[in-house]
This record gives C-alpha cells, structure tokens and sequence, in this order.
C-alpha cells in the first residue's frame, strides 16, 4: 500500500475542515459523451445546450447568454488534461499542482464552443452574512484553431433573487506560444476574491467575455475558443456575523421605557447594533419593526403610516429614528421596536411606552429561609420583596431566579402544581397568583409577570420552592433572584442540619 504524500495529506485535511463547495471543481468527472480527438493532440469533449444530444457536464448547469438560441451548437468544450499522444494539453503550473496534489486528475474547460456566449454556473448553499472566497484558474484554450491570442472571462456571483453580489473580470495574452507539438501554452493565472452571502443559496457563475469584439450581434462573439478554466473552488471565508442591539441613545429598559403621549410623534432616538465581538455594524440597511402593535403606533414613511420603517447605520453601527417619525396610538401600553437584517430579526430592542411610563419599583431580600435536612429532605420558599416607589402601573416583567454558580450545596429546585416549576406572587388586595417556569441548567425564568402592585407604597412578595438533597451541608447559600433590569438581588438560604 503506497502511503499518501504530505501534500495529499495537507490538501485532504483542508478539504475536510473547510470544503470546496464547488462540487466538481477540478472536472475530475468529464462529460457522458465520446472524447473527439482534435489535430491528433487533444481529447476534447463538447457540451451543447440542455436537452441537445443529452450532453452535460456533472454537477453544472451550461449557461447560455439570455435571449441568445444556439440551437444545437456546442456550448463549451471540456478538454481533458492528457492528449492522444499523451501530450500534456494543460499544462498546469508548479502553484497549481501545489494547491491540488491530485492535480493528474483535473481537466479543464473552454466556455466558448463554437462562436457563442457560454459558461457554467452552479448552485451552492451559503448562510447570510458569512464570508466566502472563490478562486479560480483562467487561461487561453490551447485548441490550434484559434483566431485570437488572448482570452477574457467574467466571473459573476449572484443571489437567490438573480441580484449580482460580484463580478470579477479578468484577461490573459498567451502571445502565440506553442510547444514542439504545436500546441499553445494556456497562459494559466490564479484569481481569487470573496463575497458575502445575501442567502441560504448563492449562484457562481464561470462565463466567456466577449466584449473585445465590436461591431458583432448580442449573441455573436465572432471567434471560436477562448476562456478557460481550471481548479474552480469556493470555500468559506468567514462565519456570519452575530448582531444584536447592543444600546440605545437616549437608554431604556421595560422599567425605564422612552415614553411619549397619546396621539403625539416620539422624539429622536437611536439603537447601536454590535457584532458579539463588539464591532459596529457599519452602512447596512436595517429594517425597524414595532411589536406588539396594540397601541395603534406607527412609522411615518414619506406621507404614509407604515409598521416597518427602513434607515441605514453609520460608521459606528448606530441609526437614528429621527423626531415625528414614530407616531403615538390612540392606546397607552409598552412596545418594542426591533432590528431585521437579510429577514432576520435581532436580538435585543428598544423600549417604549405611549402615555405615563411605567411605575418604579424596588426589590430587596428578606430574612433567611431555615432549611431542615431530613432524610426526604426539607422544602422551603425563599423569595424577594418589591415595592412601588411611585403612583402609576407597573409594567409586567421577567424574572430569574438562580441556584449558587459554583455549588449548590445540597439544594435543589422543586416542581409543584401540575409537576411544574411555578414563581408564586402574594399581595395583600390582590391575593396569590402562580406563573410556570423554564429551567435552564441551574436558572428558573419566568416571563411577563405580573408584579401585583397597585400605587405606590404597594408590597407583594415572590417565591419558589426548593429541597434540601441528600448531600447537604450546613451554612448559609444564597439565590439569585433578578426582577426585570433590576440589580440581581441575592436571597440567603439556611441549611441547618437534623
């Protein structure tokens, strides 16, 4: 068994850990038609139109110049690497059999078959917002009927709209060189560039330029032959980038919402989008969105109400809704508003109210809870206190509650009603209410809670349960409860050993 060399080995690594998403790149799989010897020094295997002879190339779609019919003209030829007299037809550089060590393999293609504007293109998968590099290798067909020394390609990227992304333009002069068999040398150069995906699919596209060739029809390039290609790859770049509303200007919160009245525009605010990196998003459309909608608020676009409102984010990622374009509802209540990028919405909001903004409140920890260790274990309710500092509704918040991050010495969170984790909330007008949570590793969260506080100077007190364990030892633990955006607030715990 021959052992692989290191450049296989190196070549066979890369291409596990980040693959050519072109399948095919390298046309190791040539097409299902009988190879034509040309001039007794080149097998060359020709490609004419969908639904022509049957021909194809695997894993291609041929690409034809729109509004142009060639009928049954070949499209592209694909020449393979050895000739009949097992003459060297490509004539792959040094850098080239570095890059693809199995390079006896590839073949290589002429997009101009006979007198057309042809190509290939194919379809890959892709995530938006990531970073991709395609490279390439171009060079002038060797073919000894051409009529021109030189060569010019376009490589074109587009979306799943058919919207160009890039578009990269290239030219190559073999200046009639030839070999003892009379064959040209193809002149081979090495071209890369990346784009950012718009989508789940981007088209790549490997076509013929023609434009060198005034005076001729849309569809006539008036020479045979030309650009070629060799080694075509696309391979991920960079991953997407992950953005989110890191900041508002001025700043909010659901406890501390930007508030305007009933019926009134709201004043100039910004939101700052941030990669997790903390780099800004600079220059990008953004859509703004308002949820819920149960106020009657809208954006003013131009003239007309509208529930989106789209602006651009300057250098430092932040965009400004400039003053009157949001405008009040008729209903007092909170909303949010929301950034959505490529038809994904972000993390993070801003947050509004329309009429009185929402009533302070405090949060603070009562005295210890004893926990008795017993052999089936204790069960005890510690909890916070909150508290209206000033008149006016409070607005419902999400609360999280957290067991010890190092150790939880020998406590455990506790299902009640319907084998449910609850909060439950205890008010002296409004009595008990009981809201189920999620438990994520060693945190209980809790949404849209009602505080029960009605004006200020109000109390009510929230809770959960939980269980002494077996392994318990005795001392003081402490959970955390968070109410809204309030500072964590740290809740001791007992346990005092049988």
């Amino acid at each position: 068994m021959t052992e692989a060399s290191p450049q296989v080995r190196t070549a066979a690594a890369r291409d596990s850990e980040n693959p050519n998403l072109l399948k095919n790149g390298n046309l190791e799989q040539l097409p299902p038609v009988t190879p034509q010897p040309r001039s007794n020094l080149y097998y060359d295997r020709p490609v004419k139109r969908p639904g022509v002879d049957g021909s194809y190339l695997p894993e291609w779609d041929v690409y034809t110049r729109p509004g142009c019919d060639y009928g049954g003209k070949e499209i592209l030829d694909v020449l393979q690497r050895l000739g009949p007299q097992n003459n060297d037809v490509a004539k792959f550089p040094e850098a080239f059999m570095r890059e693809f060590p199995e390079w006896r393999k590839a073949n290589f293609l002429e997009v101009n078959g006979d007198r057309v504007y042809g190509g290939i293109s194919q379809e890959i998968a892709t995530e938006s917002g990531a970073e991709y590099e395609v490279s390439y290798w171009a060079g002038k067909s060797p073919w000894e009927g051409e009529s021109k020394n030189w060569a010019n390609g376009i490589v074109e990227v587009r979306d799943s709209y058919d919207k160009v992304i890039h578009s990269d333009s290239w030219g190559v002069n073999n200046s009639g060189t030839r070999d003892a068999l009379n064959v040209f040398n193809p002149n081979w150069e090495r071209h890369s560039f990346t784009f950012t995906a718009r989508g789940d699919t981007t088209v790549v596209s490997f076509l013929e330029d023609g434009s060198h060739e005034p005076g001729l029809s849309h569809c006539d390039p008036g020479y045979h032959g030309g650009a070629s290609y060799a080694g075509m790859v696309v391979r991920l770049a960079a991953p997407a980038r992950q953005f989110q509303i890191a900041e508002t200007r001025p700043a909010s919160s659901s406890g501390s919402p930007i508030t305007t009245p009933r019926d009134t525009p709201f004043g100039e605010f910004a939101l700052r989008i941030l990669d997790t990196g903390n780099r800004p998003l600079s220059g990008q459309q953004v859509t703004l969105e308002l949820q819920p909608r149960g106020t009657g608020s809208y954006f003013l676009s131009g003239e007309r109400p509208s529930e989106t409102y789209k602006t651009s984010t300057d250098s430092q990622g932040w965009l400004t809704v400039p003053a009157g374009a949001l405008q009040a509802g008729p209903k007092e209540g909170p909303m949010q508003v929301y950034a959505v990028i490529n038809g994904k919405r972000l993390t993070g909001h801003a947050d509004l109210q329309v009429g009185a903004g929402a009533a302070a409140f405090s949060v603070s920890a009562p005295p210890p809870w004893d926990l008795r260790s017993t052999p089936v274990g204790a069960v005890g309710y510690p909890g916070v206190r909150v508290r209206a500092e000033d008149a006016g509704q409070v607005a419902r918040q999400r609360v999280s509650v957290s067991l010890p991050s190092t150790s939880n010495r020998g406590i455990e969170f506790v299902a009640e009603r319907d084998n449910r984790y609850q909060l439950t909330v205890m008010s002296a007008g409004q009595g008990m209410a009981y809201y189920p949570g999620t438990l994520a590793g060693q945190t209980l969260t809790f949404e849209d809670v009602d505080l029960a506080l009605a004006g200020k100077g109000s109390v009510s007190t929230l809770w959960v349960a939980v269980q002494v364990t077996g392994d318990a030892s005795p001392g003081e633990v402490y959970l955390t409860f968070q109410v809204g955006d309030h500072e964590p607030v740290s809740t001791p715990v007992r346990v005092v050993t049988a």
